[in-house]
């Protein structure tokens, strides 16, 4: 099982990728890591598999016992400890005492010495169990990546090296879905949606996959407030000015009031709007031809009702709506429009199961893999054709 407070579908798509073609394995599909995603990603296994990848996330005290009794791994990963998804924890030591619920039947345990408190913990907590210190792994290109990502690889290859698994430093470079999708937008622009969620980590890695991506084009940075942290405002919005710095963005556009007020820590080129309606109302006079543009926020607020004719700019949370469907026909370029499916066939998304990394059946981060099918409202649904039964979670 894979847990923590960033990184864990980095992790988990890394050693998916990582596995040897003649390994039969299960992996949850993209970031299905709630109490409802761990059910799905169970519900895909057979029972002939090698090994299982279980992605496991939490954002209330107690819900971590309850994954660890539908999973029990015998193997856990610790990605991280952070700011993400840590209001509702009294403390970080509170945080810590959660995630480490889900290796209390663990023979062998993976983190990174790089998060302190959290190693420092598990030795206390677990000093009779194999512990294993990624910081530890040599690799080599790790300094092309930002320390966020070298962090989560030297994690998958210290997960490839307990299971036998041989470890090339290329995996370290697959998408992974739902994060930093690169899309094509209007007049040669070209936008890194990460709308997934939002924090000081995950922006550290968006904003390196930013200047890779610019290539020499301008910068542009779009980010929304940071809700879910524990960390007082003015410091947080200090790191945040420091990252966008080091990244060499060239204009800024905040969208919040939290970093509106804090405006005056942004050295680069800079426009603050309170709201998303005060963003949308001045788009059109915003210059993106020819610019590499990040698109930084939560999922919180996600529209679900997207039409899927076209490509959507999902920065939800941006002043507390969605406005990808508000967006999506000014930042990109239309789209012909979609057959409707044949209806009676139980269509909706579904999730399918994998067999083998490469190939023509190989992984598709959950989604086009020959299988079992798992579907949400069984047959009425498939009768109506009710193409909205099944909600990702």
């Amino acid at each position: 099982a894979v847990t923590g407070s960033n990184g864990k579908t980095i992790v988990k798509e890394w050693i998916a990728s990582a596995t040897p073609r003649n390994v039969k394995y299960v992996a949850s599909p993209m970031s299905y890591n709630s109490q409802l995603g761990v059910a799905l990603s169970l519900l895909m296994i057979e029972g002939d598999e090698q090994v299982a990848y279980i992605e496991a996330g939490i954002s209330h005290p107690g819900e971590m016992e309850r994954l660890e009794r539908m999973i029990r791994p015998q193997i856990t990963v610790f990605t991280s400890i952070g700011d993400a998804h840590s209001s509702n924890f009294t403390g970080r030591r509170q945080q810590i005492d959660e995630k480490l619920v889900l290796a209390q039947g663990s023979q062998t345990i993976i983190y990174h010495g790089r998060y302190e408190d959290l190693a420092r913990r598990i030795a206390q907590t677990y000093p009779d169990r194999e512990l294993i210190d990624a910081r530890d792994e040599e690799l080599d290109r790790l300094h092309e990546r930002s320390e966020a990502l070298a962090i989560d690889a030297r994690l998958t290859a210290a997960l490839c090296r307990r299971l036998g698994y041989p470890f090339d430093a290329a995996t370290a470079k697959v998408d992974v879905a739902m994060r930093l999708e690169v899309k094509e937008g209007i007049a040669s622009s070209t936008i890194i949606d990460d709308s997934y969620n939002s924090d000081i980590n995950s922006l550290c890695v968006a904003l390196d996959m930013l200047h890779a991506q610019a290539m020499g084009r301008r910068k542009i940075a779009v980010l929304s407030d940071i809700q879910q942290s524990v960390t007082p405002e003015r410091e947080l919005y200090s790191r945040i000015a420091e990252a966008v710095d080091r990244a060499g963005v060239d204009r800024l556009i905040g969208v919040g009031e939290s970093i509106s007020r804090n405006a005056a820590l942004f050295g680069c080129e800079a426009a603050f709007y309170p709201t998303t309606d005060d963003l949308l109302a001045e788009l059109q006079n915003e210059d993106w031809s020819e610019a590499a543009i990040l698109v930084k926020g939560s999922r919180n607020s996600r529209r679900t009702s997207v039409p899927p004719s076209r490509t959507p700019l999902s920065h939800d949370g941006l002043g507390g709506r969605s406005e990808s469907h508000a967006l999506q026909p000014r930042l990109f370029p239309p789209l012909p429009s979609a057959p409707p499916p044949d209806h009676g066939h139980g269509q909706g998304r579904q999730l399918r199961r994998g067999r083998c990394r490469s190939g023509s059946d190989a992984p598709t981060r959950g989604r086009g893999i020959s299988g079992r099918r798992i579907r949400r409202r069984g047959r009425r649904a498939a009768r109506k054709g009710n193409h909205d039964a099944y909600r990702r979670p």
